[in-house]
């Protein structure tokens, strides 16, 4: 099964986020993001491998900063949930 989910940072708050249509995941650092996102897949009936491709949304880069980061990154990895 895949998952596709938007990856953005909240600088004000310091936390990661990732989201799609009715779910939302935060937490302060990637490891936690990902331990809470494969526990709220559990919650909604995934089971298996989940494939997650998450895709950062460049614009949640201070716009003063784009120019020194022509691209951020995109995540894509295998949970079992």
């Amino acid at each position: 099964m895949d998952f596709n989910l938007t990856l953005t940072y909240d600088y004000r708050n310091n936390l990661w986020i990732a989201k799609c249509d009715d779910f939302a995941v935060t937490a302060e650092d990637l490891t936690e993001l990902d331990k809470k996102i494969a526990n709220e897949l559990k919650k909604k009936g995934y089971k298996g491998k989940v494939k997650l491709r998450m895709q950062f949304d460049y614009y949640t880069i201070p716009e003063w900063m784009r120019q020194f980061h022509p691209h951020y990154f995109d995540r894509i990895m295998e949970i079992d949930v």
